[in-house]
């Protein structure tokens, strides 16, 4: 963390000062984490880093090769002259992955805390599952950004599913997913009768301190293999059993990395899943992060992931998407794509109906028809209880007093909300007489225009 101080000056700089003596802590804070590093240090830890990795990286060849090139570029002299320590792990990081390719594969610069701050924190992050909602026709929509520790995450996984339980599809948006824990496993569970073996991950003698008891302990869902020495990873059994059956699509994007990439990959090999949008990033490595010194921390892939299914993983390669378009493309396409799926196996005229009314209303809502603004201003008025008002050349339904924006279906048709639509009536002159009221269950209502 970088700190801007303005130039304080007066009673300002005795304050500041003053602050500086209570809390020596945090100035120590700061200086240990920006002050210059110098050519020992710098030395120091690049041989401590190199050792790390030959010892733990997974693939024991390119451990070695990528730790001669450290030492080799350290007797060379090549990072003598570096005195930042952002510099420093930047560009050893590059230096390693012309090597060893692997992206979770870096070094980072540790962030200190003062020793008032070092007790852990209680609160919960909700940042990762971003947003959650169910689309026209009964599609479930979960974004998710991150998959936060199991330990104190696992309930956003089960609220989100459990408000999705009655959907007849889910998408699950990976797009702007960086990786994170093994949380994926308790989401995937929901997609399955049974248990379901996901992949085997293969390590170099981290089990114990890695994996076995931490995850164990809270989800359960790993457990080891005394014949063969690998640990196994299976899906969690969970209720509703609708998703069970729900049609999923995953929405993919090149910045998806890692545990995002294992649902899409996980979900492609058991054909229970449809990807949708742009190959991932590749990264399938589990990795832990090793201290090298006070300051600095190397991230070391210690396994390999082995699906159950391919045998395989999408380490450097990325997981390509069944239905390859932009990724600003991909929630469109996945919701239409359902909604015809949802269309053909329609068990009823009625269920049909419903359906390719909530195919249109999606349509509209994705891309809607285009406004003229003169058009706009012509719809404004009052046609009984309805009243419509025109703004910058967008369209509102005032209800009880709140405006809700009219999606244009047509030039005279607006979607209002998923189960009321409005169908304006003009003469011969174009002047707007009458207003429609078009409801899912097949009702209208016709409602003409009060005098102004």
């Amino acid at each position: 963390m970088r700190f801007f101080l303005p130039p304080f000056r007066g009673r300002h700089a005795v304050l500041l000062l003053l602050l500086w003596a209570a809390f020596p802590g945090l100035a120590q804070g700061i200086r240990s984490n920006e002050a210059p590093i110098d050519q020992a240090f710098v030395r120091d830890a690049v041989q401590r880093g190199a050792d790390l990795f030959e010892r733990a990286y997974i693939h024991p060849a390119v451990a070695r090769k990528t730790s001669q090139l450290l030492r080799a570029n350290l007797r060379k002299g090549r990072y003598d002259a570096i005195t930042d320590i952002h510099e420093l792990a930047t560009r050893l990081t590059a230096d390693m992955r012309t090597v060893c390719p692997d992206q979770h594969v870096g070094w980072r610069v540790r962030s200190p805390r003062p020793a008032a701050a070092a007790s852990p924190s209680t609160g919960i992050n909700v940042k990762g599952f971003y947003r959650v909602e169910v689309l026209p026709g009964n599609v479930g929509y979960l974004e998710v950004r991150a998959f936060p520790d199991e330990s104190v995450a696992a309930h956003q996984v089960i609220g989100a599913m459990t408000y999705l339980s009655g959907c007849d599809a889910v998408i699950l948006d990976f797009r702007r997913h960086g990786g994170g824990s093994l949380l994926k496993d308790l989401l995937l569970g929901y997609f399955f009768p049974a248990p379901v073996h996901l992949n085997n991950i293969v390590s170099r003698g981290y089990v114990e301190r890695e994996y076995s008891q931490p995850v164990q302990a809270r989800l359960r869902r790993v457990k080891l293999d005394s014949a063969s020495g690998q640990l196994r990873a299976d899906t969690l059994l969970q209720l509703p059993r609708k998703l069970q059956q729900a049609a999923v699509y995953v929405l993919t994007s090149s910045r998806t990395f890692s545990a995002a990439e294992a649902v899409a990959y996980e979900l492609k090999a058991l054909k229970r899943g449809v990807t949708v949008g742009e190959t991932t990033r590749g990264g399938a490595n589990p990795v832990g992060g090793e201290p090298v010194n006070e300051r600095l921390m190397l991230r070391i892939p210690f396994a390999h992931v082995e699906n159950a299914v391919t045998k395989a993983n999408w380490e450097g390669v990325g997981v390509p998407p069944d239905l390859p378009v932009p990724a600003a493309q991909a929630l469109e396409t996945a919701h239409l794509e359902a909604l015809r799926c949802l269309l053909e196996q329609a068990p009823s005229a009625e269920a049909r109906q419903q359906l390719a009314w909530d195919l249109e209303t999606a349509r509209a809502q994705h891309r809607p028809a285009p406004l003229d603004p003169a058009a706009a201003a012509r719809y404004a008025g009052r046609f009984g209880a309805e009243q419509i008002v025109a703004e910058h050349g967008r369209l509102f339904r005032l209800d009880r007093g709140y405006p809700v924006e009219l999606v244009p279906l047509n030039a005279h048709t607006f979607v209002a909300d998923e189960e009321l639509r409005l169908e304006f009536e003009a003469d011969a002159s174009g002047t707007v007489t009458a207003l429609t009221q078009l409801r899912k269950d097949g009702s209208r209502v016709r409602l003409p225009r009060q005098a102004r």
